[in-house]
């Protein structure tokens, strides 16, 4: 499906939701990726999808770069290219403060680094957190019933996660 097909529908079902995925962390290839996304939105006369995408962000610096073309509504910050567990709880926490004075409400990050300390903070700034990649039902509904808002995910289908949530 090409972008323009993608506005189509996003126009037709309001409830779609596109996180944008651009891999680029640099103030250049932001800002090409962004113009592309925005002259193509204006064709085709989709204004009213921008706050139906969630925009991912890599860094702190990249927001501002963000921001420059639109207010979105939703970001997330992507912690894989900025944080791991070598950084330290102290740059986490500096993250998630940052994340929290700039109106920044979610991030996401590998499951396997998610734990009660990591939690502790998120809660602390007000951080909602999505995990990736999970792919076993019982492992998704065990973050989740910890305190994560959400997976990321290559097969669990929305069923069978509610299933094991009630578990």
């Amino acid at each position: 499906m090409g972008f323009e097909d993608l506005l189509e529908v996003m126009k037709e079902h309001p409830d779609i939701w596109v996180v944008t995925d651009t891999k680029s962390a640099n103030k250049k290839g932001i800002q090409r990726d962004f113009t592309e996304m925005l002259k193509e939105i204006k064709e085709a006369d989709a204004e009213r999808v921008m706050n139906q995408f969630i925009v991912q962000i890599y860094n702190e610096e990249m927001l501002e770069v963000v921001r420059e073309f639109y207010p979105f509504d939703n970001i997330i910050f992507t912690m894989y290219k900025r944080w791991n567990e070598e950084d330290g709880m102290e740059d986490f926490g500096n993250i998630c403060r940052w994340c929290s004075e700039n109106g920044v409400r979610t991030i996401t990050m590998y499951s396997d680094l998610y734990n009660d300390e990591i939690r502790a903070v998120l809660e602390k700034y007000g951080i909602e957190v999505y995990l990736h990649t999970v792919n076993d039902v019982d492992e998704a509904a065990q973050l989740i019933k910890n305190g994560a808002r959400g997976i990321y995910t290559d097969m669990i289908n929305p069923d069978e996660l509610e299933a094991a949530l009630k578990e």
